[in-house]
């Protein structure tokens, strides 16, 4: 008999990790980083829509600077939302990633069925963030 997949609890989980997410940067970052956090993670679900998964992943660890060090890890928006993909898309419960692999260096290598299966739960995860940013931090970057 074919294995039964838990919908509720994968949508479950990725909506929990989300709301940390957010509230990790609420409750740590400068209202500012707070502010471009929300920003960018509307824009990011657009650009992985009109370029793909890899060029947006890019793009956010260019404008991230690469791997943060951990004492730094709240003075860059992008930084912190590249570290939230690669977390939970390396989480046990996802298990898209090798561990051992930076999340651009496993993006590059991936083959066409892997990097939709990844496209999609990055958007799915992007989904619930928007949700969260929306809720909990007040302002936009422009204000």
């Amino acid at each position: 008999m074919a294995e039964r997949i838990n919908l509720k609890g994968i949508e479950e989980g990725r909506a929990i990790f989300a709301y940390n997410c957010v509230k990790d940067v609420y409750n740590n970052s400068s209202k500012k980083i707070a502010k471009e956090y929300k920003s960018y993670a509307k824009k990011v679900p657009t650009m992985i829509q009109n370029n793909g998964l890899g060029p947006a992943l890019a793009f956010v660890y260019s404008k991230g600077n690469g791997k943060e060090k951990e004492e730094e890890e709240y003075k860059n928006a992008y930084s912190i939302l590249y570290k939230n993909i690669e977390t939970r898309l390396k989480s046990e419960e996802v298990g898209l990633l090798d561990k051992d692999k930076d999340l651009i260096e496993s993006i590059l290598e991936m083959d066409t069925v892997s990097y939709r299966e990844v496209s999609i739960e990055v958007l799915s995860l992007f989904s619930w963030l928007r949700r969260f940013v929306d809720g909990m931090i007040e302002g936009e970057v422009n204000e």
